[in-house]
């Protein structure tokens, strides 16, 4: 666990935190995305196969 520094308010701390692990979330995103830019398919637990579709919006 992390203890919030004293004279700091939880509310900020916490939203501070969120902002920082979304951008971390984002960076891998981005990072795996640019090396499977061409992937369609993926596999999972017990040999099950995941397609990606394209949603392309008029």
């Amino acid at each position: 666990m992390v203890r919030i520094p004293s004279g700091i308010d939880q509310r900020e701390w916490i939203a501070t935190h969120t902002l920082g692990l979304f951008h971390n979330i984002n960076q891998l995103y981005d990072s795996i995305s640019e090396l499977c830019a061409h992937c369609r398919n993926m596999t999972g637990p017990e040999k099950r196969r995941f397609t990606w579709e394209r949603l392309f919006l008029f």
